[in-house]
């Protein structure tokens, strides 16, 4: 059914074994609690302002819904069994309350252009593809479920926002590349957790409890806060780090191998608790680190090794690891205010000698 005209209903029809369901090419149309079976495309609008609701579709050949108009409403649809879900090649659009499942490729696709809104959508397969796939910026998506995936969020774009999703998946919860995202409130389960490569993003607040690795960062002048509860990170390698400049406060980590691995100069430490990780509490590599008030407690190796040059370790608390609770490697690194509550020359380990120790105890 082709539509080029303003302000019609297209509803409670069935389409079965067609090309293209309906087409949609005006504005403030409805198409609603329309069943489309075995097509090879199912709603495509290249109109704005309409609405897609309630409809069922089943066994799309190619897209269920693809979308190349702008400010469009894609709602309370359930669909089951398609090449791909929802495509999106435009702007201002909103795809909410949808049931998506058993798809071959991507559920949810935003391509090319941003300022699009994905809420409240439940997506499940069985256990390929990708969730929501992003390659745009500007976009918000908030509050879906994802299970069954490979990837439950993929990103490619700068300052979108991935908020109070609950995600499982066989590889990455999320999975982003770009500047200035941020990754907010999101609980996820499965393999790993967040593996973010750019900027200045944010990963805050997420509930991570993985059989991988909690969250990898690639990228410099980037944040991974737990804000004043602290974000739980369970899994079998906690936090990997490679860059510069980034912020890693108020995470709680327990693994399996390490609870951080931090690979860059001038990244700050701050108030973090590692405690009954089975090797190392935090690992870093580089100079002019910052280690402060964090609590690393019966780790089952150091507590914290530091290899490198002009680091301060301050004001944090390592009790009862069953190695050192400091292993040093390097020079000029500053070592002060720190409690062990143990013997000063059995808690220290250093390997060179021009470090300085101060109000240690």
């Amino acid at each position: 059914m082709f539509v080029n005209s303003d302000n019609i209903g297209v509803n409670e029809n069935s389409f079965l074994n067609c090309d293209i369901a309906i087409y949609i090419d005006g504005r403030n149309n409805n198409a609603g609690s329309n069943y489309i079976n075995n097509c090879k495309e199912g709603i495509f609008v290249s109109g704005t302002g309409n609405l897609l609701n309630l409809n069922k579709i089943y066994n799309i050949m190619g897209n269920a819904f693809t979308i190349k108009g702008s400010n469009n409403t894609i709602c309370l649809n359930r669909i089951d069994g398609s090449y791909r879900g929802v495509y999106i090649n435009s702007e201002f659009n909103t795809i909410e309350n949808n049931v998506i499942k058993n798809f071959k490729y991507h559920r949810i696709e935003i391509n090319r252009y941003g300022l699009n809104n994905v809420f409240n959508n439940n997506i499940s397969s069985n256990g390929v593809g990708t969730g929501i796939r992003i390659v745009s910026s500007w976009n918000d998506i908030e509050n879906n479920k994802v299970s069954g995936v490979k990837y439950g969020i993929s990103v490619n774009g700068h300052k979108n926002l991935l908020q109070n999703n609950t995600l499982k998946s066989n590889y990455y919860g999320i999975s982003a590349k770009g500047s200035n995202n941020v990754f907010s409130k999101n609980t996820i389960s499965g393999k790993n957790g967040i593996s973010v490569n750019g900027k200045y993003n944010t990963i805050a607040f997420n509930k991570i409890k993985v059989t991988g690795l909690g969250i990898y960062l690639k990228g410099n002048n980037s944040g991974i806060n737990g804000g004043s509860y602290f974000t739980t990170i369970t899994a079998k390698k906690g936090v990997h780090v490679i860059g510069h400049k980034n912020v890693l406060q108020n995470l709680k980590v327990k693994s399996k191998i390490y609870g951080m691995h931090i690979l860059g100069n001038k990244n700050t430490l701050f108030a973090n608790t590692l405690t009954k990780n089975k090797k190392i509490g935090i690992q870093v590599i580089g100079h002019i680190n910052k280690i402060k008030q964090n609590k690393i407690n019966r780790n089952g190796d150091h507590g914290l090794k530091l290899v490198g040059n002009n680091n301060s370790i301050t004001k944090n608390n390592l009790q009862m690891n069953k190695h050192h609770q400091i292993k040093i490697l390097g020079v000029k690194n500053k070592i002060s205010k720190n409690k062990f509550r143990t013997i000063l020359n059995k808690a220290i380990n250093t390997v060179y000698s021009k470090n300085s120790f101060n109000k240690n105890r």
